[in-house]
């Protein structure tokens, strides 16, 4: 539960104490010579010789970086009703200058989620770059309509979708007076390939013939460069559970982003290459998001949390592929991610919590798996808003969720700190919107 630090008073040196024999053997001395009648001596045996002319310097070398060797562990991710399994992997410098981390898993439709992240810590800002790739593959099925618009029930389309997400990030990092900055450029390159079968049944002769039509298409729908800057600053009163139940202090977390992102707008033909291929338009913009916290501690056993979110972009024309998402887990809890109602080019979340410690010294176990000795109550009221015109939309639209948290600290059983979070969430006041909305987080940390 923590440390505790004494100072001693009235110290005694152990040679001045009026002892026995049997009181120096209790406290690890062995092999006496009896030197005098009133009292003993003695010598500790061991195999340890130290030279006299010892150099600590003299076979000295300059450090060179050497990592460790590279660490695999099994990884098994439950993701969209489906099962991935694959590793992490991660490798470092003794004494820290080089770091390596990367992960893979794949599923049994060959869905694969990857990454590589490395730091170089040998000067003052810190080098990182980091991959990001992953695959998704779906299928779809679409009836054919006419050029009267009207169905033909006899022809089918089924086409078998594959995304293709690559993202890489490069960038510094530094601290600055009381912040922590970072200076980054993301690249990021999406595409979509399809594979359509076209399935046309008729009766000719009194024979059912089936006309399939086979065909692929492949093209990038998204490229995108972003320069960004972000500022954080972090003034957090320490103690034990700083971080699951924080007593006082502040985080302030602010990003500002100019991004240059060409998206698809439909298919066209290239009049210099005389290729048919994507037609992608111009949708640049800068973007702004400041996340800031508040905490404070009332009668040692009620931990406010007071938080903010706001975000908007300067291009009121942009496809709203890039708007923001006011929903799920990081936004309005009781609503979901993409939600219509919470997607827009401005945005304003606000939340309060509200904790309280249920249990702090006695352990909950379960089996050898997982042992809890810390668990907190805690009461959420949440209200957001967007915008895409005006700010007025921002008064206008405002919706409302409340919900209840259980946070719970111990440790999982290959001895890392586990926090688990178990959140209910509903809108309040929305006809729209009824059902509630539970998250489960299983982390090292809050």
């Amino acid at each position: 539960g923590g440390y505790k630090i004494a100072i001693i008073n009235d110290l005694v040196p152990i040679t001045t104490l009026n002892t026995t024999r049997n009181n120096y053997a209790e406290i690890g001395y062995d092999n006496w010579v009896d030197i005098e009648e009133d009292g003993w001596a003695w010598e500790y045996e061991d195999n340890i010789h130290i030279p006299d002319n010892l150099s600590f310097t003299q076979n000295a070398q300059p450090y060179s970086s050497q990592m460790s060797e590279i660490h695999f562990v099994p990884r098994i991710m439950l993701d969209y009703k489906t099962q991935k399994y694959g590793f992490y992997m991660f490798s470092d410098d003794m004494v820290g200058h080089l770091s390596l981390f990367g992960g893979f898993s794949v599923n049994k439709i060959k869905d694969v989620d990857a990454m590589l992240m490395f730091d170089y810590k040998k000067f003052k800002p810190t080098l990182y770059f980091n991959f990001y790739w992953a695959t998704r593959h779906t299928k779809q099925n679409f009836p054919y309509y006419d050029i009267n618009d009207q169905l033909v029930e006899n022809i089918t389309i089924n086409n078998d979708v594959n995304y293709q997400l690559f993202t890489s990030d490069l960038g510094l990092r530094f601290p600055f007076k009381d912040y922590k900055l970072w200076l980054s450029y993301s690249y990021s390159n999406y595409k979509q390939n399809i594979i359509q079968t076209s399935s046309h049944e008729y009766e000719y002769n009194d024979e059912v013939i089936t006309d399939v039509l086979f065909g692929k298409l492949g093209f990038d729908y998204y490229r995108g460069h972003v320069f960004s800057i972000r500022a954080l600053k972090k003034q957090i009163k320490p103690h034990y559970l700083s971080t699951m139940l924080t007593k006082g202090g502040y985080i302030l977390d602010a990003t500002l982003k100019y991004e240059l992102n060409s998206f698809m707008d439909g298919f066209a033909l290239n009049n210099d290459y005389g290729t048919w291929g994507a037609v992608f338009e111009p949708n640049n913009t800068f973007r702004f998001n400041v996340n800031a916290h508040y905490f404070n501690n009332f009668k040692s056993k009620y931990f406010l949390e007071l938080s903010s979110n706001i975000g908007f972009v300067s291009n009121k024309n942009i496809d709203d592929f890039f708007h923001f998402f006011g929903g799920g887990l990081p936004g309005l809890k009781g609503y979901t991610f993409y939600d219509p109602s919470l997607t827009g080019i401005g945005l304003c979340i606000n939340s309060a919590y509200i904790r309280t410690p249920l249990i702090n010294e006695k352990f909950l176990q379960f089996r050898d798996f997982v042992v809890f000795n810390k668990l907190s109550l805690g009461l959420v009221g949440q209200f957001a808003g967007v915008y895409n015109e005006d700010f007025d939309d921002l008064y206008n639209n405002l919706k409302l969720s409340s919900g209840i948290e259980l946070r719970a600290k111990g440790f999982m059983f290959y001895g890392y700190p586990a926090a688990v979070t178990l959140e209910h969430h509903f809108p309040i006041a929305d006809n729209n919107e009824t059902d509630s909305k539970t998250y489960l987080r299983l982390l090292f940390d809050f």
